[in-house]
């Protein structure tokens, strides 16, 4: 399957997101958008990937918008809805990393639930 798969081509005969298509175009959007957010806010690369677990440069790549326009544009519509406020509210309270790991995954399901990715 190739790496670059295309947000229109992404329901199974269930009507359901692949896993590739979760991990390789939903999640950077979420993570990119969230990293912007939180360097806005004043953190550091370091301190947002260690939030996010995530490498340093996964930071980097998404602060330098080092991606791919299918997740620019899951990412534009994150960030016009402010989908990241929940996250950024559990990463300001120091909730811990399962409970922004859990975020991320309900943030996830529910683009998927709402149509948002149609």
């Amino acid at each position: 399957m190739s790496a670059n798969i295309r947000v229109m081509e992404k329901t199974n005969k269930y009507g359901k997101l692949h896993c590739m298509q979760i991990t390789s175009v939903v999640l950077p959007a979420v993570r990119a958008s969230v990293a912007s957010k939180l360097y806005d806010m004043g953190y550091g690369q370091e301190s947002i990937a260690d939030e996010l677990g995530i490498a340093q440069a996964a930071v980097s790549k998404y602060m330098n918008k080092r991606y791919s326009s299918e997740v620019a544009l899951i990412k534009k519509q994150i960030d016009e809805q402010k989908l990241y406020e929940g996250i950024i509210d559990i990463i300001s309270k120091k909730k811990g990393k399962h409970a922004v790991s859990e975020s991320i995954k309900l943030l996830c399901e529910r683009m998927v639930e709402t149509g948002m990715l149609d």
